[in-house]
């Protein structure tokens, strides 16, 4: 059974500025990416073990790559009883364990 998915206020903040950026080369592409992401949050509330857990890092936080032709994104939620928490959505180039660590995002 799917589970209702939110995007905590960082991560709307994240996802456009995704859109914002990519908007400025290529407005369709920036669709596209932002089309591609949206799946992603659907493919994790429908299946949230999905994505790698990172309990090491934060209890009950889970990561996972968005789907083409988003797959530079990385995407940072929380299980919960109710619904998927997206808490972040980063480009995999940055240093994510970093403003993890500095709690930066979610829970």
């Amino acid at each position: 059974m799917t589970r209702p998915f939110r995007l905590t206020k960082q991560a709307r903040r994240h996802n456009n500025e995704i859109g914002e950026y990519i908007a400025r080369q290529d407005p369709s592409a920036a669709d596209r990416v932002l089309e591609a992401l949206f799946e992603t949050f659907k493919a994790i509330a429908a299946n949230p073990r999905i994505g790698k857990s990172c309990d090491h890092l934060r209890e009950g936080l889970r990561v996972f790559p968005a789907r083409r032709p988003a797959q530079n994104y990385i995407v940072f939620y929380y299980e919960g009883a109710d619904c998927i928490e997206i808490t972040a959505v980063l480009h995999g180039a940055r240093d994510w364990q970093t403003m993890l660590g500095r709690g930066e995002f979610g829970n």
